[in-house]
């Protein structure tokens, strides 16, 4: 990824002549508009802060990749509940004792399941995708910390 392919308001964020109006967003202090940057801003100056905004972007990262792990156990465990549950369900169904007869119980264990096995992936993959959007916006402001640094 190349300096010029970061949206230029991502420049203004880390400058220290920002403004912020709440109906338009992010300004350019000097032109008071939307900046429209093409490559660099030749009067781009890192604001006061820039340290700990670099330091709260990686303890995001760092949340939500621990976030991200703890979806990742849930998703473990409620795919081998819903087996165990679907496996008890089946190994009754098919007792000797059973004689072949279906129970209300046994088509109950079976469905339940069915129905737990993929429920902690309905909230670990949204989840991922926000995590990679947030590596890849930190990735970017980490690219324009160190091209400013080097150039100024």
């Amino acid at each position: 990824m190349e300096i010029k392919d970061i949206r230029s308001v991502k420049h203004c964020i880390l400058c220290q002549k920002r403004k912020y109006v709440d109906d338009v967003g992010t300004l350019c202090g000097l032109t008071n508009e939307r900046s429209k940057i093409e490559d660099s801003c030749a009067d781009f100056v890192f604001r006061e802060d820039i340290d700990n905004y670099i330091e709260q972007l990686k303890e995001d990262l760092k949340d939500a990749e621990r976030t991200l792990i703890s979806l990742r156990k849930q998703m473990i465990k409620w795919f081998f509940i819903g087996l165990i549950l679907m496996a008890i369900g089946l190994v009754s169904w098919t007792m000797s004792w059973n004689h072949g007869a279906v129970h209300i119980l046994t088509v109950s264990l079976i469905i339940i399941g069915i129905l737990l096995m993929p429920q902690g992936a309905w909230e670990f993959f949204p989840h991922r995708m926000k995590l990679k959007a947030k590596q890849h916006e930190i990735h970017e402001f980490l690219l324009l910390v160190k091209y400013y640094k080097e150039n100024l």
